[in-house]
């Protein structure tokens, strides 16, 4: 065999590898950003809007969140999809109150301005954390 003939196919085998390559490198790059860019939309529209809409955009008390029925279930459906934070403030106010319907607790005046002092925390956060999904879902 030639030295054009080897350095041919050399080139040849070369180009192929690299161009594998970067087809691998760019559809992996591709997939990853398309799944970010699944779960930031899983995030917003089935746990963060349903939450915002049964919270009336901060008009309403942060009961209703157990009251809705929408809200409801996509709150105990997606509930490990919340940040740490948000997590946490729920789980404070689930916390509150007695009874045994979980979905319509008794509040006493106690748990009520506790209620009051989450709501106050909650809903500035729970914006927050909606318009930061918006604009990392319109960024990807």
């Amino acid at each position: 065999m030639s030295t054009e003939v080897k350095a041919a196919i050399i080139g040849a085998v070369s180009a192929l590898a690299v161009t594998l390559i970067k087809d691998v490198i760019i559809d992996g790059l591709r997939r990853s950003k398309e799944s970010k860019k699944a779960l930031i939309d899983r995030k917003l529209t089935e746990l963060y809007s349903p939450l915002w809409v049964a919270l009336g955009g901060g008009a309403n008390r942060l009961v209703h969140i157990l009251t809705d029925d929408l809200a409801y279930r996509q709150l105990t459906a997606n509930f490990h999809l919340l940040s740490q934070e948000l997590r946490g403030l729920i789980q404070e106010f689930m916390k509150l109150g007695s009874g045994s319907d979980v979905r319509h607790p008794e509040f006493t005046l106690d748990d009520q301005k506790k209620m009051i002092q989450l709501q106050n925390k909650l809903y500035p956060l729970l914006e927050g954390e909606i318009d930061a999904l918006r604009n990392k879902y319109l960024n990807l």
